[in-house]
């Protein structure tokens, strides 16, 4: 009797864990869209993202943020929208794995520490200076018009490990938002 109420309470501990880390990861991407909305063409966009979002998973376990991916939502951009022609609510192929020229920019952990996330790595300064890590889909050339202000998306990957082991490893949990950009007035 005492094993089974054990393992009952131990699984219901590492549950209670697991919803912690999805409830985190929600608040992660939310974060970082109403940030992403917020800040528009911003040089420093992607950076303040990343700095709220990284602050929105401080519930997290060290090292458990895997990847966070800043995309262009805009139908044009992606290619694909739904049947209603509104952005793309999903990451577009590749963009998991790595920054794609004029559609997103792919931040792994090892760009989620404050070593790597600080203003000076960012901007998209001009060539011939050397690239930041959010050149490929550069926060400058976002557009933020009244009429056809861009969709921005925003992807975070957690890898949650178990407490117990009882039910495996770990398991990865996803999620990702879509804002518009608050337009500017000319």
């Amino acid at each position: 009797m005492f094993p089974v109420l054990l393992l009952l309470i131990l699984g219901s501990f590492d549950y209670g864990l697991l919803f912690l880390d999805a409830s985190t990861t929600s608040n992660v991407t939310r974060q970082g869209g109403r940030v992403g909305s917020a800040q528009g063409n911003s040089p420093l966009a992607d950076y303040n993202i990343l700095t709220a979002a990284v602050s929105a998973g401080s519930a997290l376990r060290a090292g458990s943020l895997s990847e966070i991916v800043i995309f262009d939502a805009t139908c044009s951009a992606s290619g694909a929208c739904d049947v209603n022609n509104d952005p793309l609510s999903k990451v577009p192929p590749n963009c998991t794995t790595a920054s794609q020229p004029g559609i997103c920019n792919y931040y792994p952990a090892a760009d989620l520490t404050s070593a790597v996330l600080t203003p000076a790595n960012f901007g998209c300064p001009p060539s011939p200076a050397p690239p930041t890590l959010d050149s490929a889909w550069c926060p400058t050339t976002r557009n933020v018009s009244q009429a056809n202000a861009d969709y921005i998306g925003v992807y975070a990957l957690v890898n949650h490990k178990w407490f117990t082991g009882y039910f495996g490893a770990n398991r990865l949990i996803h999620d990702n938002v879509v804002f518009r950009l608050e337009p500017v007035s000319p």
